[in-house]
């Protein structure tokens, strides 16, 4: 059932603040901004003590009736947050037009927020397990690990950008503890499309991870039989995700981090389990 959830999530209901074109992403090297995600869903419910397979088929025919009512989409890029006089959690949009009541339910992570604490968790990590997306069937080059019980890292990068070239090679120095999936997109629009194609395509991806590392990604040779379908599969789960910066780096953990951390290696020891 959760995974008929997510996929109806995928399909863009249910979840406010998709994501707008990458063109205008930015470099999170510029500067570490604060955690946001546009990207919750609001859920109305009465009842509180519903197990989970009862509050999947809740959750699943509000999706449904949504999806057969819905008569407008409203402009909202933002979802702010903020504790009221009473000490309750309440929303309201980035323009202070539209104000929300209920409760907020984080369809990816499958918890509904009522404190500040929870709210907080929703917005500074994520989990892929249960997105059912698998990194590996995206447009990732990666650095596997020799150890068998290594952690998993997943970054989001741009060839362009030169902080997402500098974290793999912090990468390679710390690949005796933990397995590397670099998600290639074109965060920085057109300039970047000709070298994340040859990584969807490339004749060997050990050599085109050396290659997006001295930022010769673009020069890579391509396998000409290539089908570069999880190029696609990658743009869907950006724009999903609300990735519009590079890099973004999921840690072990499930800890976001929007930029390069100065001390990269002692973020990822902080946030492995």
């Amino acid at each position: 059932m959760l995974k008929r959830l997510i996929g109806t999530t995928f399909a863009g209901f249910f979840v406010f603040g998709v994501a707008q074109a990458q063109t205008s992403a930015l470099d999170f090297s510029e500067y570490l901004q604060p955690s946001e995600d546009d990207s919750q869903a609001v859920f109305e419910s009465d009842t509180v003590d519903m197990d989970e397979e009862e509050l999947a088929q809740e959750l699943l025919r509000a999706v449904q009736e949504i999806r057969k009512n819905t008569i407008a989409d409203v402009p909202i890029s933002t979802l702010k947050a903020y504790i009221s006089n009473d000490g309750e959690l309440e929303y309201i949009s980035s323009n202070g037009r539209y104000a929300f009541q209920g409760t907020l339910f984080d369809v990816w992570h499958f918890e509904e927020i009522n404190t500040p604490e929870e709210l907080l968790r929703s917005v500074n990590y994520l989990f892929f397990d249960n997105l059912e997306v698998d990194i590996e069937d995206l447009n990732t080059l990666s650095i596997h690990s020799k150890n068998p019980e290594a952690a998993k890292v997943v970054a989001f990068v741009d060839p362009d950008s030169a902080s997402s070239r500098q974290l793999v090679s912090l990468a390679k120095n710390l690949s005796d503890e933990y397995t590397f999936h670099f998600v290639i997109f074109p965060a920085f629009g057109e300039s970047s499309i000709p070298a994340v194609l040859r990584a969807a395509c490339a004749e060997n991806y050990e050599h085109a991870l050396n290659s997006l590392e001295v930022g010769a990604l673009a020069e890579e040779p391509i396998n000409k039989d290539c089908r570069p379908e999880r190029l696609g599969n990658t743009l869907v789960a950006v724009e999903m995700m609300g990735i519009d910066g590079v890099p973004f780096i999921v840690a072990p953990n499930g800890r976001i981090s929007r930029g390069l951390q100065d001390n990269f290696g002692q973020w990822l020891k902080e946030n492995k389990e």
